[in-house]
């Protein structure tokens, strides 16, 4: 049986199978004495390309791991610590515990930037789950800015769209221009200026072409509000940032 609440019940019967009475009771199976403790990553902890994992498992029971980011199961190795094994009593010794420590660094490069989730489940010799914790901890993202020079918020054009802007990032960039969800091909451009003057995010190294340019017919467009977006993405294809301006079509 899984380890908690579990339900015992008696029917009775007469000769002709007829249900006379059920009666129930709960139960709970006890899991076994165990302690897990990250030590990393700490709570939020803000992360850029790798994730240090580490911490110990304690139980009175030969316990197994399993480790997911997300839902992404992660294979992580089980180290000695003795340290551990001389600080805590009560949940199992040597025995139990022969490599209680756990540690990893993990590639987080292809994760999205934001919050994520850890987690460590406990198994015993049964497979049968003990324990599980979690810690959550953000992908940081890279420092990045984006102006839009053109077009003007809720700008009022007749036929010719002028997209115009730069983006400044300390990793290398690519983007893509939607108007409403149509790709629109757009110009990367040296801007000289942009480089002279913005100072923290990246430089010509990261950002040989940080201006965008394109003239775009909208002549089929129907008139009314349109959205501009622009996504910017890292190296490995992962979204960075996503702007939005909005124009009108007279």
């Amino acid at each position: 049986l899984d380890y908690g609440t579990h339900t015992l019940k008696i029917e009775v019967y007469d000769t002709n199978n007829n249900l006379i009475q059920t009666t129930t009771r709960t139960f709970s199976k006890t899991a076994p004495k165990t302690l897990t403790y990250i030590d990393y990553p700490i709570v939020n902890d803000k992360v850029s390309n790798t994730l240090k994992v580490q911490g110990w498992v304690m139980s009175t029971v030969n316990s197994s791991i399993k480790t997911y980011i997300d839902s992404n199961e992660i294979e992580i190795d089980r180290v000695e610590r003795q340290d551990v094994l001389n600080a805590i009593k009560g949940y199992g010794d040597i025995n139990t515990n022969p490599t209680p420590g756990f540690r990893k660094d993990i590639d987080i490069t292809n994760l999205d930037y934001g919050t994520h989730t850890l987690k460590i489940e406990v198994y015993d010799t049964n497979n049968k789950l003990i324990q599980r914790t979690t810690r959550e901890f953000i992908k940081q993202k890279p420092n990045t800015l984006i102006n839009i020079d053109y077009p003007k918020e809720n700008e009022e054009i007749t036929d010719n769209l002028r997209i115009q802007g730069w983006v400044m990032s300390t990793v290398n960039t690519n983007i893509k221009v939607f108007i409403e969800n149509k790709e629109v091909e757009v110009d990367r451009k040296i801007r000289e200026d942009v480089l002279r003057i913005i100072k923290g995010y990246g430089d010509i190294n990261t950002n040989p072409k940080p201006g965008l340019l394109k003239y775009t017919n909208i002549t089929d467009l129907n008139p009314g509000t349109y959205t501009l977006k622009v996504v910017i993405y890292d190296q490995n294809n992962i979204i960075i940032d996503t702007y939005r301006r909005q124009f009108i079509k007279k």
